[in-house]
């Protein structure tokens, strides 16, 4: 049997003492502030969504890929506005650690929320063991962006 060279054989014993960064990975995540943005490139809107749970843009990327990535917004006496987020979302580094959020696209580009209505998010959570959790009594604020 041929010996393997230093550097594969010294990474590869790297690699296998390397603690797992997480016992499990979560079923559940929470999403804790709204704010409206709009994209850089396209100026369309969207609602940040503020995720409690999350620790690493590879989490968010493995979560969003499993979950029902559908939601709805709310107000008395209009339709629910469908959203989507795509699988990803937003990672800032902050201080020691980092903070996630999604990117929640109203399915109608052109929609905008009416001036001075807050709305309830509210996610589908369809066939999937994973869940998102939207904090009691939050809701996206007015629209303060132009």
């Amino acid at each position: 049997m041929r010996a393997l060279p230093f550097v594969l054989a010294l990474s590869l014993a790297a690699c296998a003492s390397d603690p797992p960064t997480h016992d499990a990975e979560p079923v559940t995540m929470t999403i804790d502030a709204l704010a409206w943005r709009r994209t850089h490139a396209e100026a369309r809107l969207y609602l940040d969504a503020h995720l409690v749970e999350c620790e690493s843009g590879a989490q968010l990327k493995a979560f969003t890929a499993a979950a029902d990535r559908d939601f709805e917004l709310i107000v008395e006496g209009a339709a629910p506005v469908l959203l989507s987020c795509g699988v990803g979302g937003r990672t800032m580094t902050v201080g020691d650690g980092v903070s996630c959020s999604l990117m929640l696209r109203p399915h109608d580009g052109d929609w905008r929320p009416a001036e001075g209505r807050s709305y309830r998010l509210v996610p589908k959570n369809r066939d999937s063991e994973l869940r998102w959790i939207v904090v009691e009594g939050l809701t996206a604020p007015p629209l303060d962006i132009d």
